[in-house]
């Protein structure tokens, strides 16, 4: 049976957040893949059609359009992996793989030889959360 982080934590825990920003904040760290997808073919995009901007009365700006898209994304990104570094350096990385793709402790164990205990993983990983709502 898998073990899973309780939502709730007690309010006089240190890095304790509300249950619903933390569904809110573990989602956020669910879509890295989608952006990093997003970021990649932001790279390749071509502009829009002139003929129909020009119609409008809107000139197109595609090279800023696509920059714009590109920071957001890569802002985004690396919100994520630098605040999983932030949480613990060494076992950073171990954390950005939970976050993003929804591992449990366990695969980290078992799978990626995370080095170190539950306890101490739980106890980097709801400060992970923590400090991604204060920079959030």
């Amino acid at each position: 049976m898998a073990r899973t982080i309780r939502p709730n934590l007690a309010a006089n825990n240190p890095y304790y957040i509300s249950r619903h920003r933390y569904y809110e904040l573990k989602h956020f760290c669910l879509q890295y893949y989608e952006w990093k997808a997003a970021y990649d073919s932001a790279i390749f995009e071509r502009g829009k059609s002139i003929l129909s901007t020009i119609q409008a009365h809107d000139w197109p700006d595609p090279t800023g359009d696509t920059a714009t898209t590109l920071v957001k994304y890569s802002s985004q990104m690396a919100l994520v992996e630098e605040t999983a570094l932030e949480a613990d350096e060494t076992i950073g990385q171990f954390l950005f793989k939970a976050v993003t793709e929804e591992l449990s402790f366990t695969y980290l164990k078992t799978n990626c030889y995370i080095p170190c205990e539950r306890d101490m993983y739980y106890d980097r990983y709801r400060k992970f959360f923590w400090l991604l709502d204060k920079k959030r």
